[in-house]
């Protein structure tokens, strides 16, 4: 999906750029108001440029401010998230003030290295390729392990998610060491290699339940 956001502030509005991530955004650059005309103009460019878009993208008015570094990088992996989650997105980490790194499944498309590269709103994005799985896949595997009638009373699972990177998925157990019974039960419940499953010892449920990593 391609998001196209209005930002406004108080003092400024913001004036519509290609800043990639694959779509087109509201600009790093502030334009500041100078009058009520000003305003207007800007306000009826912006409706313009969005009743151009493609289908699907979706239009929201925010008062998110990208001046704010914090914001900034916030803006951006919730464009991340909504963008890229079906399309090989593996996970999102936040590495710094205004830095994350992307985890992707195998190789991502240039398009997407090129958009991640130009740097939107400021904020650096380093990719790494190579994951195993996507978020949706992760989703996939950690459900039906936690969802499964064994789950609590047998297997001790108090909760599942990501392991971060995209290699594999974390099961939370309370019982520090389970069977080999229990592990083989719980990747073929997860559908996926033992090998790509960690076991970690959890006094009570963490929070979410079931999760993953961003």
């Amino acid at each position: 999906m391609i998001t196209h956001i209005t930002l406004r502030t108080k003092a400024a509005i913001a004036a519509t750029v290609t800043a990639g991530i694959g779509l087109t955004v509201t600009g790093a650059v502030m334009a500041a108001a100078s009058d009520e005309n000003t305003e207007r103009t800007q306000s009826a460019d912006a409706s313009a440029a969005a009743s151009r878009a493609p289908v699907g993208r979706q239009n929201l008015e925010t008062e998110r401010d990208p001046s704010d570094p914090l914001e900034a990088r916030s803006i951006v992996r919730d464009q991340i998230h909504a963008d890229y989650s079906n399309r090989g997105l593996a996970s999102i980490r936040t590495t710094g003030p205004k830095s994350l790194t992307v985890n992707w499944k195998n190789r991502a498309p240039q398009e997407i290295r090129d958009a991640f590269a130009s740097r939107p709103f400021g904020v650096t994005i380093r990719l790494v390729e190579g994951a195993n799985y996507s978020r949706e896949e992760t989703a996939r595997a950690t459900q039906p392990v936690v969802n499964h009638p064994d789950a609590q009373n047998l297997w001790k699972v108090v909760g599942a998610g990501g392991d971060g990177n995209g290699t594999g998925i974390v099961v939370f157990l309370t019982r520090k060491d389970p069977s080999p019974e229990t592990r083989h039960a719980i990747a073929q419940a997860a559908g996926i290699p033992l090998t790509d499953i960690t076991f970690t010892f959890e006094k009570s449920a963490p929070t979410p339940l079931l999760g993953h990593h961003e």
